[in-house]
């Protein structure tokens, strides 16, 4: 397949590997209450959902390099920087707007009623969340919107991501992805280093400012996207294209990652590490991209396409819907443990996702636009006449 096949293709797949990724998350957070009694292998499913983050910092790399990078210019982008980060800011700030906005009651009602969020908390999330500096400040990682902490670590990415192509762009791709794998391994051995002298023989708390900084600290998080990038690079250059094989491929190594996460009270721990993880989620993401050059009969059908698509609004969302929808629960409809009923849970889980096709609709894109055409008022102009 041509380099101009290649880049023009939508990556299908990857798309709908986006809608389960999100469900993962939602899961993790919701699942291990109503599915206690279920087989170990279900449990591993609800209890490292979570990790499908990282598959979305990777994908991120991997999908931004493929649109944006040009390999053959040593410039690296095909666009501006200043196109770019406009690009960026109008896909992701709009939804997120809308999201810290429906969990601020609940962020300031645990502040004020409640009190299990500080004042110093309340009022330093106030300055940082907005403008995504949460995650550099492990005081309110995961304040207001929990899920937002990661969208913070993307616009740290979205930053660097212009010098980021262009360092690639004078690369030997697969020398960059060596070096992007090499990246990862040392960025987790040193993370461990840190966690282990900083800690010393105590146990990390589960919501302490340490546990914060090692797990939501974006320079943690970089190599991941890193790799991805360099991955999307090769992919895009169009040198191993074979639909079959990637089809092939990609299908047992997704089968292999849900049989290692059904299987994670019987596994070693190191499997479940981001040295081993993160490099088998960039395999299946290059797999999932050649495998779209080609015709998938599941993964490729236009509603999990569909759903893919709306899938940042779902995970963004879905925190502060839970709130409201706990809220309802609680003062209409009586009941105090909606979580642990695995009915209300799905309800919930439809629910959301039903916000989110309509936000997409009806929100994003117009959000977009309208920030494009704020930040950017020449974009009408070249829209319209593209020559």
């Amino acid at each position: 397949m041509s380099l101009a096949t290649a880049k023009d293709q939508k990556l299908e797949i990857l798309t709908t590997l986006r809608f389960f990724a999100a469900s993962l998350v939602y899961l993790s957070h919701y699942g291990p209450e109503v599915l206690t009694g279920s087989p170990f292998w279900v449990q591993g499913f609800t209890r490292h959902g979570y990790r499908a983050v990282l598959f979305f910092f990777v994908l991120s790399g991997f999908v931004l390099a493929y649109n944006y990078c040009v390999p053959e210019d040593e410039g690296g982008m095909k666009v501006s920087r200043k196109g770019f980060w406009v690009a960026r800011i109008s896909r992701i700030y709009p939804i997120y707007l809308i999201s810290i906005v429906l969990a601020l009651p609940a962020f300031a009602y645990r502040a004020f009623e409640v009190n299990t969020v500080s004042r110093p908390e309340f009022v330093t999330g106030c300055v940082c969340v907005p403008v995504l500096l949460q995650a550099w400040v492990p005081l309110v990682a995961v304040s207001w919107n929990i899920p937002a902490w990661s969208l913070s670590v993307e616009a740290f990415f979205y930053v660097m991501f212009p010098w980021l192509a262009r360092w690639v762009a004078r690369k030997r791709p697969l020398n960059a992805v060596v070096f992007g794998l090499a990246l990862v391994w040392g960025c987790e051995l040193l993370r461990n280093g840190v966690a282990a002298q900083l800690q010393g023989d105590a146990a990390v708390p589960e919501h302490g400012l340490l546990h914060n900084f090692l797990n939501y600290f974006p320079l943690f998080h970089i190599p991941s996207f890193f790799l991805g990038m360099c991955l999307g690079i090769v992919f895009r250059r169009g040198e191993y294209q074979n639909a079959k094989l990637g089809s092939f491929g990609f299908n047992i190594l997704l089968a292999a990652l849900c049989v290692l996460l059904s299987l994670k009270q019987i596994m070693p721990n190191v499997l479940y590490s981001k040295a081993v993880l993160i490099p088998l989620f960039g395999m299946i993401i290059v797999l999932g991209a050649l495998a779209s050059q080609g015709d998938h009969p599941i993964l490729g059908h236009p509603w999990l396409v569909r759903l893919g698509d709306a899938s940042y609004g779902f995970y963004i969302l879905h925190d502060p819907c839970s709130c409201w929808f706990s809220w309802f629960m609680k003062k209409v409809a009586g009941l105090e443990q909606w979580q642990t009923n695995l009915w209300y849970v799905l309800g919930l889980y439809l629910l959301i996702w039903g916000i989110s096709l309509a936000s997409f609709e009806f929100l994003e894109k117009p959000g977009r636009r309208m920030i494009r055409a704020w930040m950017d008022p020449d974009m009408k102009r070249r829209t319209a006449n593209p020559n």
